[in-house]
């Protein structure tokens, strides 16, 4: 995935916050790494693994700890996804209202049907 230059603009951004945090000293070396090592996550899913990482975190992460947490933040936003996708498939909720309108049909229909 080739990263566009507000993409890095968003990564470098939450390097720099992440390293702040963590009261560590990067070059800009460790920042291409970082870049490339986690390219093939989307933007929000590694400034989300930052973010995460800022607060429970006393050091900079290495690289691999990174692209894990940019693999749990990635995973998480599927599923969300999905659940948000399932969610807007279903029909809306039936309110009371019109539970007691489908009982009170339903008894006339079988009582009609009785007769």
């Amino acid at each position: 995935m080739a990263l566009t230059a507000d993409d890095k603009a968003i990564r470098l951004e939450s390097l720099t916050r992440l390293a702040i945090a963590t009261r560590e000293k990067i070059d800009r070396a460790t920042y291409v790494l970082y870049l490339e090592d986690t390219a093939d996550y989307s933007t929000a899913a590694m400034t989300m693994a930052c973010r995460r990482l800022e607060h429970s975190s006393k050091w900079f992460p290495k690289v691999g700890e990174l692209r894990e947490e940019c693999s749990v933040v990635a995973t998480r936003m599927a599923e969300d996804a999905e659940a948000k996708h399932r969610k807007a498939l279903m029909p809306p909720p039936i309110s009371d209202e019109k539970w007691d309108e489908i009982r009170r049909r339903l008894q006339e229909i079988i009582g009609r049907r009785s007769m």
